[in-house]
């Protein structure tokens, strides 16, 4: 999806939400001000969101994440086009400043986002887009991160959980699914006595 959504209006925000785990609430109100991309850790500051009070969902919910490679790529691509789209749309464009704004530069609700997701997913052959939501996205960071063995407190911080009861709760399935410790210490301890036997 990521690379056949590349010329997508929304590619940016898709990249963004799957390397960073951010929830829809929190990107729709990032503004530029909040990323730092040529500092020496690249980083967004997720202290905002589009709830009333523009607080985050709770107080762990306000984090700085580094960015990674890709994203900080992405984000540099997607500043460029936007301004070139702002000059297009001059006379319609306000400036607020948002990373992720309609076309008009203003605050885009969840159906904006539910529906130009779904409008990049008609581009992957296989997929029917009205069975997804933009919140696939922070469910895979969570199981990119569990597969690749990051610590489930981690992961909770991440995601800005205040521990890891929900994560485990909510993310269940995308946390990985079998804990081999056990398996992989008896197969050692037998492999062991398998050699000692004549």
């Amino acid at each position: 999806m990521l690379t056949l959504a590349t010329g997508d209006p929304l590619h940016a925000y898709l990249m963004v939400s799957l390397l960073t785990g951010g929830r829809t609430e929190e990107l729709r109100a990032l503004r530029w001000e909040h990323v730092h991309l040529d500092s020496e850790t690249p980083h967004v500051e997720v202290w905002r969101s589009v709830r009333a009070g523009a607080d985050t969902k709770t107080r762990k919910s306000c984090r700085t994440l580094a960015l990674p490679a890709h994203a900080i790529e992405v984000l540099r691509s997607h500043r460029v086009e936007q301004v070139e789209g702002r000059l297009r749309e001059a006379r319609d464009w306000v400036d607020h400043g948002l990373m992720f704004p309609t076309a008009a530069g203003t605050v885009m609700d969840a159906a904006n986002v539910r529906r130009d997701f779904r409008r990049a997913l008609s581009l992957v052959p296989g997929l029917v887009p009205g069975e997804w939501t933009p919140r696939e996205l922070r469910h895979s960071f969570v199981s990119l991160l569990s597969e690749s063995g990051v610590p489930i407190e981690e992961v909770s911080r991440l995601v800005g959980h205040s521990g890891t009861h929900v994560t485990e709760l909510v993310y269940r399935k995308q946390l990985r699914p079998v804990i081999q410790t056990g398996a992989r210490a008896m197969d050692a301890l037998f492999a062991d006595q398998a050699a000692d036997e004549p």
